[in-house]
């Protein structure tokens, strides 16, 4: 199921709308625990939402190392927007999620992209089974998208080397800005995504969903290890 990630503020129908008409199964939004402190009213009200039949309505919370505790297994999703600290975010505080690292405030290296991946963040991403997420919203800036684009093309081959799970979306507080299902998996293909992970990518965030989900369940011990009644 192909799941979108957007930023809401009180537009949720209209994202609802467009995004079933570009062709998403689902759309998740998610809330920022560090500026408001109501992500939670927020989260109940999605329930109040008139969504279609067939469409999916999910939440995920913008959290840091502070506030992962207390909101992990309020949310269908923890995400981290990362720009110089992945290593800590991958190694120590573990959220479902990071994206963002493209957008690093640092000046490129002579032969290579300081694109806020490296084999270290990606073995530990790996191994911690957190997903590197690729924002459409970030090739927008008008200034930055050949840098952008070229740390892109950069995490993808470190990702696709290290066997990093990817995700990719809209993730923009614009409906306007919300591309297709269609025009993302183009797009990635040109950035040296397989096709094959380009869909992998595009359902990812309902995958990660429903694993997240489960591990807040009675009936998960550890990974790979379940409680059966």
């Amino acid at each position: 199921m192909k799941v979108d990630i957007v930023f809401p503020n009180n537009n949720e129908k209209e994202f609802v709308d467009l995004a079933q008409k570009l062709g998403w199964d689902g759309i998740c939004f998610v809330y920022d625990t560090l500026k408001d402190k109501n992500v939670i009213d927020k989260i109940l009200k999605l329930n109040k939402l008139k969504i279609p039949s067939q469409f999916n309505v999910f939440n995920g919370l913008l959290i840091n190392q502070k506030t992962i505790h207390k909101y992990k297994k309020k949310t269908n999703l923890t995400i981290i927007s990362v720009n110089d600290n992945a290593r800590k975010t991958v190694e120590q505080i573990k959220p479902n999620l990071i994206f963002n690292q493209e957008n690093v405030d640092k000046s490129d290296f002579i032969h290579q992209r300081n694109s806020g991946l490296n084999h270290i963040i990606c073995n530990l991403a790996n191994k911690n089974n957190i997903i590197v997420g690729f924002s459409f919203q970030s090739l927008l800036n008008k200034k930055l998208k050949i840098r952008i684009m070229g740390r892109i093309r950069q995490n993808v081959k470190l990702c696709n080397k290290y066997d990093v799970n990817m995700l990719i979306a809209s993730f923009t507080k614009y409906p306007m800005n919300m591309r297709s299902p269609n025009e993302l998996k183009s797009l990635f293909i040109n950035f040296g995504m397989h096709s094959k992970n380009v869909d992998l990518a595009l359902n990812q965030c309902d995958e990660t969903i429903k694993s997240h989900e489960f591990k807040k369940s009675d009936k998960y011990i550890t990974d790979g290890v379940e409680l059966v009644k």
